[in-house]
């Protein structure tokens, strides 16, 4: 079968990277292209994980501080009963997961045979509904700074009073931003199928598959490090890399 039969499947616009890395060989350029999905589903395992843990501890951190002023259960509440740093930085993306989880709930409300029906929708509702994109928002950056001063000055706030002390000490927000937001990217590219694999199959250390797998573990270490180390227990992703297709 010809580059003509794969690309009615696949698209010739996103084959063509494929074609091109196997200069021009169809079966190679097959290759590279499967390997691109286990690489990509392996570094989601990572990135599930990681995006699980992070909102956690962003959760307890701002529990915390809703707690100390006298607003509980700060997932479900209306967002202009926050704190005022939440109320600018989480009013869209909290009224955005409270509607998803609404209308989760609604659904297992339908179900006869759900476990939950007609249970109340709880926090961690919500919790899994905010997404991975919406976090890197509350940390405070240089470029925020640059970009707009009262809406980091915001960030700000909340990293002193709620964020700072549940990552590990000496945590940088400005890197923590970042990280999240070049992993945000990555994720997103993933989930759609894109080619991540970059001009060359070959992954040294500066290749950006190999720096986004740093990313996910310099994000870990500053969540726990212990938590990191059991992480990398099931990395697949590092054995893929040192094993593609050959010509």
């Amino acid at each position: 079968m010809d580059k003509g039969f794969w690309g009615t499947y696949f698209g010739e616009a996103r084959l063509a990277p494929f074609l091109q890395l196997a200069d021009g060989n169809v079966k190679l350029a097959l290759s590279f292209y499967l390997w691109n999905v286990q690489v990509g589903a392996a570094y989601f395992e990572l990135l599930g994980i990681s995006e699980v843990a992070l909102r956690n501890v962003i959760y307890r951190g701002v529990d915390r501080y809703c707690l100390s002023r006298d607003v509980g259960k700060w997932l479900l509440a209306e967002p202009a009963m926050l704190p005022l740093p939440l109320q600018k930085l989480m009013k869209g993306p909290l009224l955005e997961a409270q509607s998803k989880a609404k209308e989760a709930k609604n659904r297992r409300d339908q179900n006869p045979a759900h476990p939950r029906k007609g249970f109340p929708l709880q926090e961690g509702d919500v919790l899994a509904q905010v997404t991975f994109g919406a976090w890197h928002n509350l940390f405070p950056s240089e470029w925020g700074e640059s970009k707009d001063p009262v809406t980091n000055n915001y960030r700000t706030i909340l990293w002193e009073s709620a964020l700072n002390c549940v990552f590990q000490p000496g945590a940088d927000p400005d890197r923590l931003r970042w990280l999240l937001y070049r992993l945000t990217y990555f994720r997103n590219r993933i989930a759609h199928h894109e080619y991540l694999l970059g001009p060359s199959a070959h992954v040294t250390a500066t290749h950006p598959l190999r720096q986004r797998l740093n990313d996910i573990f310099e994000l870990l270490e500053i969540v726990d490090p212990e938590f990191k180390e059991w992480a990398t227990g099931f990395n697949r992703v590092s054995q893929l890399l040192k094993h593609p297709p050959v010509r």
